[in-house]
């Protein structure tokens, strides 16, 4: 029997979400074509994996038992690749996996044009799965904004982002220059993605929004949102003005890998990185409240 890595990553993806509806979301595919691939790999095992019910999905104790063995054949497949490569001596494969945010595309063909020795791929992930491609070795390096749990990861600071409100447009906040973290609170409403941001109450709530919900929850008249400014300038909605929040406790940007699995050209990719989005970002949030004022669009 040969086992189909794609499905491996996918019961890997339905185990850690244990929710078809959101696993096909994290992995971009519709929810009856992530079942027929777990049915299908279900067939081929012969075993079940997932109990299925109205009140959710849990794993099976055949999947249960399988987890820690499907996360390390897929860690030995990629490292496998890696190898091969190497004594195939083809180009250094350094695969980046970048997320809503940050503007990935210039670093990496400049990097491609700086070092083209380098065979340098994008992959992209959400705001919030970085962890199982850097697990699993799809990818060599990833963007994230710290914690990211991957035990062992080394972590690289690029940034501190800072914050701004997301406010619909007819609210009276949206005539503001700039927000405190005071006047959110005292809005009394619901305040989306807040986690870490500094106000009181930081990390209950509403933080297991993804941003685009948040933004979309905003839109919607059901609140108001403090998200990063990267992630604000890359989603967009003609319903949402974001407004500059000076005192909100900035977010690190960084870059995450795994020791053992470290690329020559680590250290180069994080400086180039540094050095391109470290002053762009800084001047993000006013860009985007000027933006607004200016075309009476959101950027």
């Amino acid at each position: 029997m040969d086992v189909d890595l794609r499905r491996l990553r996918y019961f890997l993806e339905v185990a850690d979400q244990l929710s078809f509806v959101q696993a096909a979301a994290k992995l971009y595919i519709t929810q009856p074509a992530l079942s027929r691939h777990i049915a299908t790999l279900e067939s081929d095992l012969g075993v079940s994996l997932f109990h299925r019910s109205r009140n959710g999905t849990t794993l099976t104790p055949q999947g249960a038992a399988l987890v820690d063995n499907a996360r390390t054949l897929l860690r030995n497949a990629a490292d496998f690749e890696r190898q091969a490569r190497l004594l195939g001596r083809s180009p250094v494969r350094f695969v980046v996996g970048f997320m809503p945010g940050v503007d990935a595309g210039a670093l990496i063909a400049e990097f491609a044009r700086t070092y083209p020795e380098v065979d340098v791929t994008p992959i992209f992930t959400s705001t919030t799965t970085q962890a199982p491609f850097l697990i699993d070795g799809r990818a060599d390096i990833v963007f994230c904004r710290p914690p990211i749990a991957v035990e062992g990861a080394r972590i690289i600071d690029l940034f501190q982002e800072p914050l701004v409100a997301a406010v619909p447009r007819d609210h009276p906040f949206a005539a503001e220059h700039s927000l405190s973290t005071v006047d959110l609170e005292a809005a009394g409403e619901p305040i989306h993605g807040r986690a870490g941001s500094g106000l009181p109450g930081s990390g209950a709530g509403f933080d297991d929004l993804e941003p685009q919900e948040a933004i979309m929850a905003v839109a919607a008249g059901l609140g108001l949102a403090i998200l990063p400014a990267g992630v604000a300038a890359f989603y967009s909605d003609p319903g949402v003005c974001y407004i500059p929040v000076p005192d909100a406790v900035p977010q690190y940007v960084s870059l995450a890998y795994l020791p053992d699995r470290a690329m020559p050209h680590t250290t180069a990719f994080a400086d180039l990185c540094r050095a391109a989005l470290e002053p762009r970002v800084r001047l993000l949030p006013d860009l985007l409240a000027d933006g607004v004022r200016a075309t009476g669009q959101t950027p």
